[in-house]
């Protein structure tokens, strides 16, 4: 039992040791009534602003989808090639934008969330990177 007791000391020690050691510095002692008004200001404002299309139904993802579609009038000035390669579930396209210089090489992984967008919808960013800045533009597709 004296054994046990003793464990449990040194463990509780280490703990606040540890605890007030590495500790984070917070700031919950800070006084922010000085930013409620303005705060509620912009909640108010907030609250009179249109309402979206909620992802959450059918309706609206359709309508968000619909909404991130390319015009297709405008047109990149330097045209992707696509290159494939093998990957765990088929090939994998990967569409490429290169300038007359390269300077380096930018991979850009499209953040769909596998919900919105496609990574031809950043097309027109990759070809303008790619050109601005003399970079090879790598575009997952």
């Amino acid at each position: 039992m004296t054994k046990k007791l003793f464990i449990i000391c040194i463990l509780i020690s280490l703990l606040i040791f540890t605890n007030s050691a590495f500790a984070q510095q917070t700031n919950s002692n800070e006084d922010y009534s000085a930013y409620l008004p303005e705060a509620r200001a912009i909640n108010r404002e907030l609250a009179h602003m249109p309402q979206g299309v909620s992802l959450l139904t059918k309706e609206g993802l359709s309508a968000v989808r619909n909404s991130l579609v390319p015009d297709s009038s405008i047109k990149t000035q330097l045209q992707p090639s696509v290159k494939y390669t093998p990957g765990p579930a088929g090939n994998l396209a990967l569409r490429i934008f290169k300038p007359d210089t390269i300077r380096a090489v930018v991979l850009e992984i499209h953040g769909g969330g596998w919900s919105a967008g496609t990574a031809a919808s950043d097309d027109i960013q990759n070809d303008i990177m790619a050109r601005t800045c003399k970079v090879a533009v790598g575009s997952e597709r």
